[in-house]
């Protein structure tokens, strides 16, 4: 099953990689960078970042263009929950306390967004009735019950379900299209936070005063 990514260094990077790569390469620690952790860490979002952004498709033989189309949405919802992940981690943040810092990306927007697919709701309770973590299935609740949430455990819940193989582009419709445009909504909506996040902390320590861009 081949991937199709991207290949040359500096496409696809987090948005003033190149900036803050140069202030590692001088040995300026994390800290002062506005992270926590190692260069290593940092490091390793990037390349985590690098491929979920180049993620263009699997390929599948024998399968129907729809059902490769939907495969291919949950396992970059797959690849970019992996990148977020690290951006938690080398931002000293977790899901639940992100709650409050999403407004500047609008998660009402993409909450909008999914709600206008038809066949999200069967989808998403497909992957509800799978979640065995507390805090996940109750965030996914509130989303199904038109609820104030944390959007962010809707990209978490389907990554674990995923992961598990218990989901499918099929899981709950009859049709891969609500999976899919589900997912390519999620995975927007993660990409702004992680570039906002991101370029924030660069911002915030003065990166652009030392003549980066």
């Amino acid at each position: 099953m081949p991937i199709i990514v991207s290949d040359p260094s500096r496409v696809n990077v987090p948005p003033g990689w190149t900036a803050c790569e140069a202030e590692l390469a001088k040995y300026t620690s994390p800290a002062a960078l506005g992270f926590v952790g190692s260069p290593g860490d940092l490091n390793r979002f990037r390349s985590r970042y690098r491929l979920a952004k180049s993620f263009s498709a699997i390929m599948l033989e024998s399968y129907g263009p729809e059902t490769t189309a939907g495969y291919s949405a949950l396992f970059r919802v797959f690849l970019t929950w992996s990148a977020f992940e690290q951006l938690l981690e080398i931002c000293g943040l977790n899901l639940a306390g992100m709650g409050d810092s999403l407004g500047p990306y609008d998660p009402a927007a993409a909450e909008a967004e999914i709600r206008a697919i038809d066949g999200h709701s069967n989808f998403l309770q497909f992957v509800l009735e799978r979640l065995d973590h507390t805090e996940h299935r109750a965030q996914v609740n509130s989303f199904l019950s038109g609820n104030p949430c944390n959007l962010l455990y809707l990209p978490a819940g389907i990554r674990h379900v995923f992961a598990h193989g218990k989901l499918t582009p099929h899981s709950g419709t009859d049709t891969a299209e609500p999976a899919k445009l589900v997912s390519d909504v999620l995975c927007g909506f993660l990409f702004r936070v992680m570039d906002g996040e991101f370029m924030r902390r660069l911002r915030d320590h003065g990166l652009n005063s030392r003549g980066h861009r």
